[in-house]
C-alpha cells in the first residue's frame, strides 16, 4: 500500500487530537472558568488543524499520484479522457480570454491532444481543487476528473461532517465568531465522532486512490 505511511502519520495526529480533547475536558468538568474556556477553544482550534490536515493530505496525495502516472510516460492516445480536464487546463482558461472566432484553433487542439502519442503529463499545480475548504463536493470532483471506483465518501455521515468541519472552519477563520463561543457550542463527543470521520475519510480516499494506482484506473478504457 503505496499510502500506509502516511495512513499512519495521520493516525498519530487523529489520536493526539482526541487525546488532547480528553484531557481539556476532563480537567474543565471541576476546575475554574479559565479552564471550560481553554477547553472550548481548544475545540475551535482542532477545526482548524483538521480542515488543514486534510486539505494537505489531499492535495499532497494528489500530486503523489500525477507523479506516478508521469512516470509511466503513457501516451495521451491512452489516458482517461476525463484527465484531459488537467491536462488541457491551460489551453481550456485561455479559451475565456479569446473571441469566438479565434478559439477554433485552440479548441481543435485541445480534442486533438487526446489521439497523439506523445507522453502525457500532469502538472503537480493543477489539481482538481479551487483553494477552497474541502467539502464533499471535492470529492465528488476529484471522483469524477480522475474517474476513482466506488463512492467518493464512505457514508451520508461523513459528508455531513466534511460539511460542518468546513463551515465551523470558515466561521473561525473569518472572525464570525470567538474562539470561545464557538467552542462552547461543540461538545467534547461531537468532536472525537468528526475527527473520526475525518479520519475515515481520508483512509477511504487513499485506498480508493491506491487502487486506482495499482489497477491502472488512469488508462483510458
Amino acid at each position: 500500500m503505496r499510502f500506509a505511511q502516511e495512513i499512519s502519520e495521520l493516525d498519530q495526529e487523529f489520536q493526539r487530537i482526541k487525546s488532547d480533547s480528553h484531557f481539556f475536558d476532563s480537567h474543565a468538568i471541576t476546575s475554574s472558568a479559565g479552564a471550560r474556556e481553554r477547553a472550548a477553544a481548544h475545540r475551535s482550534a482542532c477545526y482548524v488543524w483538521l480542515a488543514a490536515i486534510l486539505e494537505r493530505i489531499t492535495k499532497n496525495s494528489l500530486q503523489a499520484a500525477f507523479r506516478e502516472i508521469n512516470a509511466r510516460a503513457l501516451p495521451l492516445k491512452e489516458i482517461r479522457l476525463s484527465l484531459f480536464s488537467l491536462i488541457c487546463e491551460p489551453e481550456i482558461s485561455a479559451l475565456s480570454a479569446k473571441s469566438r472566432a479565434k478559439s477554433w484553433e485552440t479548441r481543435a487542439s485541445i480534442f486533438g491532444k487526446a489521439f497523439v502519442d506523445s507522453p502525457a503529463e500532469l502538472a503537480e499545480e493543477v489539481l482538481p481543487l479551487d483553494g477552497k475548504t474541502i467539502r464533499p463536493e471535492h470529492f465528488d470532483v476529484i471522483w469524477q476528473v480522475l474517474g476513482l471506483s466506488g463512492e467518493s465518501l464512505p457514508s451520508p455521515r461523513h459528508r455531513f461532517a466534511l460539511t460542518d468541519l468546513a463551515n465551523g472552519r470558515n466561521e473561525l477563520a473569518h472572525g464570525e465568531t470567538g474562539v470561545v463561543a464557538f467552542g462552547r457550542k461543540k461538545a467534547n463527543s461531537d468532536l472525537i465522532r468528526l475527527v473520526q470521520h475525518i479520519d475515515e475519510t481520508t483512509v477511504h480516499f487513499l485506498t480508493s486512490l491506491d487502487y486506482y494506482l495499482d489497477n491502472f484506473g488512469f488508462r483510458r478504457q
